[in-house]
C-alpha cells in the first residue's frame, strides 16, 4: 500500500453522543487504538476528565475511516492525563489507548500503523485530521522544525481546511522514516503544531519496533565494514610504529599499490619480492584490501538507496560523503586512511548514528 493508503487504513474518528467529532486516533494493534487523553474527554463531553489521574470508565464512540459510519464503542486501557500544574517535566502526557468492547469487531480494510525509524528536524511529515465541517478528513503536510522539551514542533506547508481542533490524536507520518514518528497533541495555529515522539508514546503502550528502511540497512553495512577496516588498519599502523621491518616500510606505502600487487601475487602474475611476500598474506592486510573494496560496493548501494528518497536525511547524506572521501583516495597510506576513517566515525557520532551497529531487532509482540 502507499503512504496515503496506510494513513487511511489506520485512522480512527472519535464522536460525541451528540454526533460531533471530538478528534482522531490511529490503530496500534489488534482491537487497540491510540489518541490524546483530551480527545477521549471531549468525546465524553467533559474536558476536565483529561486532567484526572484515573482513566474515564465510560464507553467512547468511534469509527474507522475504511468503514465510516459503522460506529463502535471502546474503553480506555492505558492513560496518561493532560499536563497539570504539578506534572513532571518531559513525562509522557495526554495519551490514551482504548480497546474495542467485547461485542465490537474490527471492520475489514483496517490495519495498524507502521512505525517509522528515527526522527530529525527538516523531515517532511504528513497527518490526517477531521472536523465537523470536514468529517471525511483533511490532509496536512509539513516539516519538522525543532525539539521543544520532549515535544517536536512542525510547520505545515499545506492544509486542506481548518484543522486546529480535529488534528488532536492524529498519527504523524514521515515518509523518509517509513511510517509513524509521533502523535499530534496540539495545533497551536492552523499551520503550526506539536507532537509527541514515539519514545514518549512507548512509555504508555508498547508499539512494534519499526521496519528498518533500506537506506538505514545500507548505512549499517557501511559502518560495519568501516569498523573492520579501521581496526585492521590501526593494527598495521601499530606494528609499523614499533618495527623497523616491512611494516615500517608499509607506513610509507599506499594501499592502492600494495593491494594491487597482492592481488597479482594471488594469481601468480607478480615476481617474488621479500616485502610483498611478508605482508600480502597477513590477515590485517587482507582485511584492509578486501573490505575497502567491499565498502566501495556498499557505498554505491547506500547512495542508490538515498537517491530513491525525495528528501534524504541530512545526517545520512553527510555520512555517505565522509566515508566515500576516505575510501576512494587514490594514494592512501595507512595513517591517511586512519584519519579519514576517524572523520567518518566522528560524522556518525555527531549525528547520533550507531558507529558499531547491532543486528536488526526482532519485532516485539504485546
Amino acid at each position: 500500500m502507499s503512504d496515503a493508503d496506510d494513513r487511511f487504513a489506520s485512522s480512527v474518528r472519535f464522536w460525541t453522543e451528540h454526533g460531533g467529532i471530538a478528534g482522531v486516533g490511529f490503530v496500534v494493534g489488534h482491537r487497540h487504538v491510540m489518541t490524546c487523553a483530551h480527545v477521549v474527554a471531549d468525546s465524553l463531553l467533559d474536558r476536565n476528565l483529561a486532567l484526572e489521574p484515573k482513566p474515564p470508565t465510560g464507553n467512547v464512540v468511534l469509527d474507522f475511516l475504511p468503514a465510516a459510519g459503522d460506529r463502535k464503542t471502546a474503553n480506555v486501557v492505558a492513560w496518561r492525563p493532560r499536563a497539570g500544574p504539578r506534572s513532571a517535566p518531559h513525562a509522557a502526557e495526554d495519551v490514551a489507548v482504548l480497546k474495542l468492547t467485547r461485542n465490537c469487531r474490527v471492520p475489514a480494510g483496517v490495519s495498524a500503523i507502521k512505525v517509522g525509524f528515527g526522527i530529525d528536524a527538516g523531515d517532511e511529515v504528513r497527518a490526517f485530521g477531521v472536523s465537523t465541517a470536514n468529517p471525511g478528513g483533511v490532509a496536512v503536510t509539513g516539516e519538522i522544525v525543532e525539539r521543544l522539551e520532549g515535544r517536536w514542533a512542525f510547520q505545515s506547508t499545506h492544509v486542506d481546511g481548518a484543522v486546529e481542533h480535529g488534528c488532536s490524536g492524529a498519527a504523524v507520518w514521515a515518509p523518509v522514516r517509513g511510517g509513524v514518528v509521533g502523535m499530534i497533541i496540539e495545533m497551536q495555529q492552523q499551520l503550526t503544531g506539536l507532537f509527541l515522539p514515539l519514545s514518549e508514546l512507548q512509555e504508555v503502550w508498547t508499539l512494534p519496533l519499526p521496519e528498518i528502511p533500506d537506506f538505514v540497512r545500507a548505512s549499517r553495512k557501511c559502518l560495519t565494514l568501516l569498523n573492520e577496516v579501521f581496526d585492521a588498519n590501526q593494527r598495521i599502523i601499530s606494528r609499523g610504529r614499533t618495527s623497523e621491518g616491512v611494516w615500517s616500510q608499509m607506513l610509507n606505502d599506499t594501499y592502492n599499490r600494495v593491494c594491487c600487487a597482492c592481488e597479482r601475487r594471488r594469481f601468480g602474475t607478480e615476481p617474488p619480492d621479500s616485502y610483498f611476500d611478508a605482508i600480502c598474506g597477513d590477515p590485517d592486510m587482507t582485511t584492509v584490501c578486501v573490505k575497502r573494496w567491499l565498502l566501495g560496493e556498499a557505498l554505491d548501494d547506500y547512495r542508490a538507496q538515498l537517491s530513491k528518497i525525495s528528501a534524504p536525511p541530512k545526517p545520512h547524506v553527510s555520512l555517505e560523503l565522509a566515508i566515500r572521501r576516505c575510501v576512494t583516495q587514490p594514494n592512501c597510506a595507512p595513517e591517511e586512511l586512519h584519519a579519514g576513517l576517524l572523520r567518518a566515525i566522528h560524522e556518525a557520532r555527531t549525528n547520533e548514528l550507531p558507529t558499531r551497529p547491532q543486528p536488526d531487532p526482532a519485532v516485539r509482540k504485546r
